[in-house]
């Protein structure tokens, strides 16, 4: 199972298996960002996820989308990918934001983040997608 987001970004998500022990499901994650100064591409191979992180996310998306809450946050166990929708009502906007922290190897380390402005649209687009992956 996969999504596919090419607005604002492209982004894509699929499943590659799922752990029922530990209630947790690997993901490959794709980013890839293109903006006037360059380009960003990058790709996750292996994140897990808990079910119950993922369906507190989808939860959180839909009231934001319905102007119930102010943010929906997905995080991954090790708390390295981070992507998070937040609603500010004073400017009527949603931002979308995608950050990786500080994935250490033995000579580099990486560590980014990327904000957008998002519509309601694109947001109903966003969670339709997520929702469609059928996690469970």
């Amino acid at each position: 199972m996969e999504i596919n987001v090419s607005q604002p970004i492209k982004f894509s998500m699929a499943l590659i298996s799922i752990e029922e022990s530990s209630s947790s499901f690997l993901m490959k994650i794709i980013i890839d960002i293109d903006e006037l100064a360059g380009r960003l591409k990058y790709t996750l191979n292996s994140i897990w996820f808990s079910y119950e992180i993922w369906a507190g996310f989808l939860l959180d998306l839909k009231r934001l989308s319905q102007g119930q809450t102010e943010t929906a946050l997905l995080i991954d166990h090790s708390k390295v990918f981070r992507l998070t929708f937040i609603l500010d009502k004073s400017e009527d906007k949603i931002e979308l934001t995608i950050a990786n922290n500080k994935v250490n190897s033995k000579n580099a380390c990486l560590d980014f983040m990327y904000s957008i402005q998002i519509s309601y649209d694109e947001i109903a687009h966003w969670r339709n997608e997520l929702e469609n992956l059928n996690i469970f």
